[in-house]
């Protein structure tokens, strides 16, 4: 009997932490999507970067405008744009 109820406690437990990796992974990959998504936004005039003046209209790049335009050509490309998602602020 007890060895049931022990097996059913870990089951449970593996069960569980399952369940949550899948919702953490999830909630990563929205997370990386979101600047894919929203460059297209960003990017009013559609020459594939988004400018200082773009940036303004954009909450939170306009703040971070230098430190993400890494190629330092005063403008971000999607690969720029990106990294605000996974480098956090300074």
């Amino acid at each position: 009997m007890r060895n049931r109820i022990v097996t059913a406690v870990l089951s449970l437990t593996v069960v569980a932490l399952g369940y949550k990796a899948i919702a953490q992974q999830k909630t990563d990959d929205a997370t990386l999507a979101l600047p894919v998504a929203t460059f297209d936004q960003a990017d009013t005039n559609r020459d594939g970067f988004v400018t200082p003046d773009e940036a303004v209209k954009v909450p939170g790049v306009s703040e971070q405008f230098s430190r993400l335009d890494t190629n330092r050509d005063g403008k971000l490309d999607p690969r720029e744009y990106a990294a605000r998602a996974v480098t956090p602020a300074r």
